[in-house]
């Protein structure tokens, strides 16, 4: 699946494996920016795909094969679906192995200061994986 706006330089062996990813947000897709040189990976919006393993593949290969000394990580979702929960979490499966291998790692949480739910899914991928989160409130 090829929906995203710019991927540069993609490896010759795995056709998931790019340098920076960036993805427009749609009505069912987030803003995706994961500049893997700068450690950098923001996903902003809501997130509700027909498939949501499509969606979210690219970004998990990348991180599998991230080779970086420090991640810092910006999630900002309004809503996401039981599809995309699971690729969510999926993300920060891959995130733990990188945090296990010593990579620096930074998971800003951010949400709206009156939208509970979403600050407990928060807090629900922090204590299924083991990552700690930082918890910012954003209007």
């Amino acid at each position: 699946m090829e929906n995203k706006d710019t991927i540069k330089k993609r490896s010759d062996t795995n056709p998931f494996v790019s340098y920076r990813i960036l993805t427009k947000s749609t009505i069912v897709t987030p803003e995706v920016t994961f500049d893997i040189s700068h450690g950098k990976l923001e996903i902003i919006g809501r997130s509700l795909p027909a498939d949501s393993m499509s969606f979210y593949e690219p970004i998990i290969q990348n991180l599998r094969t991230y080779k970086g000394n420090e991640l810092n990580v910006d999630i900002s979702l309004e809503y996401f679906n039981t599809s995309s929960a699971r690729c969510i979490y999926d993300m920060f499966i891959a995130i733990k192995r990188l945090m296990e291998k010593g990579v620096n790692i930074c998971i800003n949480w951010k949400t709206d200061p009156v939208d509970k739910d979403m600050k407990e899914m928060g807090k629900d991928f922090s204590q299924l994986t083991g990552i700690p989160f930082q918890f910012e409130f954003v209007e």
